[in-house]
């Protein structure tokens, strides 16, 4: 877990793996780390310097740091509301890598977003990092994003009223499954993009993705039907 120091004194918590990780940055950033200073000074989180990100010294009191919360609501609406705040920042989801961390704090306290509103900013946010992770060629956690955008928002109303965002979330979900070898589950989503294609340059991407998809499952056959 690290911290992220905002211009209010206060400090918000985040999970993450052991990558580098960059935060849109605070003009006031520095102003808060006196805050903070007592628990540098007794080592249990240390600060990376130019940053606005704090480390917990120890696991250990990482896992005590995170019991401190009285519930599991609790702690799903300190997910949420640093997502929520990572997203406001200024430039916040023009950083490549916050977008990741913006949608992972959504998931997070995905059972403190109730509103259609905010399901459907859930569901935009995790498609830009399921976009971004495929990028990077981090497939399997592209999936993960992508299947979490299709759980905040049924796709039927996601089809009805958000037309551009369900097109780049099936044509995703559809080149990574077959990069992992789920045929079905891809071509299921070829033919929903098949139904979708109300342009005649859809239809071409749909198809361009169902060749890639025949051909990687060897169906010669229906490729040259």
């Amino acid at each position: 877990i690290e911290g992220v120091a905002t211009g209010n004194g206060d400090t918000r918590v985040h999970s993450t793996r052991e990558d580098e990780r960059r935060f849109p940055q605070n003009e006031n950033e520095n102003a808060c780390h006196p805050s903070l200073e007592e628990a540098v000074k007794g080592g249990l989180i240390s600060h990376i310097p130019g940053t606005s990100i704090y480390r917990f010294a120890h696991d250990r009191i990482q896992r005590g740091a995170y019991g401190l919360f009285e519930s599991e609501g609790a702690r799903a609406m300190a997910h949420k509301g640093l997502g929520l705040f990572l997203q406001s920042q200024p430039g916040g989801e023009q950083n490549a890598d916050s977008v990741l961390i913006i949608a992972e704090q959504l998931n997070l306290g995905s059972t403190e977003i109730v509103s259609v509103e905010e399901r459907l900013n859930s569901a935009v946010a995790n498609v830009k990092a399921g976009e971004r992770a495929m990028k990077k060629g981090a497939f399997k956690q592209a999936r993960t994003f992508l299947e979490q955008a299709e759980h905040f928002v049924p796709s039927v109303s996601l089809w009805k009223n958000h037309d551009a965002v369900s097109w780049r979330l099936y044509c995703m979900l559809a080149e990574v499954s077959c990069i992992h070898g789920d045929y079905d589950d891809s071509s299921e989503y070829v033919e929903t993009l098949l139904l979708h294609a109300s342009t005649f340059e859809r239809e071409m991407e749909a198809r361009e993705i169902k060749m890639r998809l025949l051909h990687s499952r060897g169906d010669l056959k229906q490729m040259v039907e």
